[in-house]
């Protein structure tokens, strides 16, 4: 019997073994099954890192079947632990997890190399005993101080491993994965608190409890950004109040049929499936140059900019709503879109009788989230939410009269 075949067998027993807790288990037998299976897999994960180092880290990925991010992992680990022979071991006994191992391996460049191989027992001693938040702050601080002993700029070493990447997921969703230096994550993270502080002051307690936190700062860098390509952040347009000379331009295609009715779906220039209902809100103030296309996907019209807010239009909107028409809401003008209460494809014409301004949540609740919105702009809105609950709206600022 090969030492292969040896191993795979034990495998199986382990396997087998786990497989009979799991089919007959108390309750309070739970935390002790964890406990051994998270300690085994990370010394079966210690084991693995040492053969892969006697083998060579080349074609894990193609050869293993190990997604290309955590061939990379592994790689990093192997090539950095390889000096800290303490550390390899503890992971492989089980009292260091796999996790902690690769916190250790994160800190450990090319020029800590000879300093982590000179620390290597204190290393191993913090991984093995302290929790992983704590540990995270004391290998920081092993960093900084590393640093300053080479005479280095700590912050100028972390600010040149910055990255920003994007991976659209098979879900639809897109994942954003930002590296940043202590000063880029503060400024991000002060914009961001910022935004979500100013739209929590700005709702009601029945409101406070409709976005999660997460949700909140996902719209809040969204805003941010559309603020930015609206140009209100763009520097020569970034005093407040002031009115963005265009809105963020897109390509869209959609069948027009699809577009009407709601249903379907229409693909982005940079190949984004967006639903109708989505284009729908998008397109009532984006500057967009839309190609529809027929049951054929014959083009019938390209750029049909007179349904998009013009400057007149728009700073005529921002004069009389002073922002979000939404009754319960105090979004400022340079975070709302206008906004057609008949919509365009549906006839709706580009007016300030049937336009209005909506910050970017309430515009998506209208078009996606079941609100209506029924009325003339100038005078009265009435937003009916999906429950059938009804709110009013009239226009704060200067009147606009219609013309004869």
């Amino acid at each position: 019997m090969t030492t292969a075949t040896a191993l795979e067998q034990a495998a199986q027993a382990v396997v087998l073994s786990a497989q009979s807790f799991v089919d007959a288990h108390t309750a309070n037998e739970v935390d002790g099954a964890l406990a051994v299976i998270t300690a085994t897999i990370s010394q079966l994960e210690g084991f693995r890192v040492r053969l892969i180092r006697e083998r060579g880290i080349s074609d894990l990925s193609a050869e293993f079947g190990l997604a290309r991010d955590e061939a990379a992992q592994l790689e990093k680990v192997v090539r950095r632990l390889a000096p800290l022979r303490e550390l390899q071991d503890a992971v492989e006994s089980g009292s260091v997890t796999m996790s902690k191992a690769r916190m250790v391996a994160d800190v450990i460049n090319n020029e800590r190399a000879s300093a982590a191989a000179r620390d290597a027992a204190d290393l191993t001693a913090l991984a093995a005993t302290l929790p992983p938040n704590q540990l995270g702050r004391e290998l920081e601080r092993w960093s900084r101080s590393v640093d300053q002993e080479r005479g280095v700029d700590t912050n100028e070493t972390l600010r040149a491993k910055r990255s920003l990447e994007t991976h659209r997921r098979h879900d639809g969703m897109t994942e954003v994965i930002a590296s940043l230096d202590p000063e880029s994550a503060e400024i991000v993270k002060t914009a961001l608190d910022a935004r979500v502080q100013i739209e929590w002051r700005g709702e009601t307690a029945e409101q406070h409890t409709e976005r999660t936190s997460a949700q909140r700062r996902a719209d809040a860098i969204v805003g941010i950004c559309r603020d930015w390509l609206a140009g209100s952040g763009s520097g020569s347009e970034s005093t407040a109040g002031t009115v963005p000379r265009s809105r963020p331009h897109v390509s869209v295609i959609i069948n027009l049929d699809d577009l009407t009715a709601k249903t379907g779906h229409g693909t982005a220039e940079r190949g984004t499936t967006l639903s109708a209902r989505a284009i729908r809100r998008i397109a009532c103030d984006a500057g967009i140059s839309a190609i529809f296309t027929n049951s054929r996907s014959e083009i019938i019209d390209v750029g049909r900019e007179q349904r998009t807010f013009t400057g007149a239009i728009r700073k005529a909107l921002v004069l009389r709503d002073q922002g979000c028409r939404h009754p319960s809401c105090n979004a400022p003008p340079l975070w709302t879109e206008g906004h057609h209460v008949t919509h365009w494809p549906n006839g709706g014409e580009t007016t300030t009788v049937n336009g209005c301004l909506l910050c970017h949540h309430h515009h998506h609740a209208v078009h996606e989230g079941g609100w209506t919105i029924t009325g003339n702009a100038n005078h009265q809105l009435t937003f009916t939410a999906p429950s059938g609950t009804t709110l009013t709206s009239h226009p704060p600022g200067l009147t606009i009269y219609e013309a004869a």
